[in-house]
């Protein structure tokens, strides 16, 4: 679902989470998903017509609101994700990690191994 209230973070930050249940020993769901996420963000690209469609799982109060939702969903779609896009990742979990905990309680200063699955490129 699409999240159109501003107290959440931008929409493209979902990217920085780990999909560990898709990693090691289930590449062919892995490589479903990515080709699904891949197939839907290139129709929410492309297709004014399908975001009018799913206005109302958006969330969005107004059809201007959908704009703005529509614009920053594109502009969250990655185009390529190499090395210097995953050390920025890491770079801006450095910085965020004092704010947060994670499950354990404790605070977790790097990504985790396995964050950024090597099998997954744009």
């Amino acid at each position: 679902m699409l999240l159109a209230h501003s107290a959440y973070p931008p929409i493209s930050a979902h990217r920085l989470c780990r999909i560990h249940a898709l990693g090691d020993g289930q590449q062919t769901a892995l490589d479903v998903f990515v080709g699904a996420t891949r197939r839907a963000n290139a129709i929410l690209a492309a297709s004014d017509a399908e975001w009018e469609r799913i206005a109302p799982l958006t969330g969005a109060a107004d059809p201007a609101e959908l704009v703005k939702l529509r614009d920053a969903y594109r502009d969250g779609i990655p185009r390529r994700w190499d090395a210097a896009e995953r050390e920025a990742a890491a770079r801006l979990y450095r910085l965020l990690a004092p704010n947060r905990r994670c499950r354990t309680g404790r605070t977790e200063p790097e990504l985790a191994s396995g964050t950024f699955l090597d099998s997954v490129r744009y």
